[in-house]
């Protein structure tokens, strides 16, 4: 079953803080300057006194040839209770070891692909156990 969430932010913390000036209600996702924080809280090993300014974190799988989506920022986004989108995944390989390594979500121009693939897990995980795994997207 499909969620249906709606979510604002802006490239540009400037940007960002206009719009949370004037609607400061509405869930926001992560801009440039939050996202460069969080991965670094990450990988210094400073989550504990991490405090997530946004709802949702929403990510390149890499960024400047560096990867940002790695089972420490997965753990890390768990733990600080922030739901994390990875896009622009199109190729299915991908999207199965991104949802393996349990990422909250994906962003992509492909929805026939991923469609197929959730499908295809969860009649897995069914016929495997009996029951759908819970961890596997909704």
């Amino acid at each position: 079953r499909l969620k249906r969430l709606q979510v604002v932010g802006a490239e540009s913390w400037r940007a960002y803080r206009h719009i949370h000036r004037l609607a400061p209600e509405l869930p926001s996702f992560y801009c440039r300057r939050s996202v460069v924080a969080f991965v670094l809280a990450a990988h210094l090993g400073l989550m504990r006194w991490y405090r997530p300014p946004h709802h949702t974190l929403q990510l390149p799988e890499r960024f400047a040839g560096l990867p940002l989506v790695t089972q420490r920022t997965v753990h890390a986004a768990r733990r600080a209770g922030v739901p994390l989108i990875v896009w622009t995944i199109n190729a299915p390989a991908d999207m199965q070891r991104l949802l393996h390594l349990g990422v909250d979500g994906l962003i992509t121009d492909r929805p026939d692909e991923l469609s197929r693939l959730i499908a295809a897990r969860r009649a897995a995980a069914a016929g495997a156990e009996g029951t759908p795994d819970p961890s596997f997207p909704r």
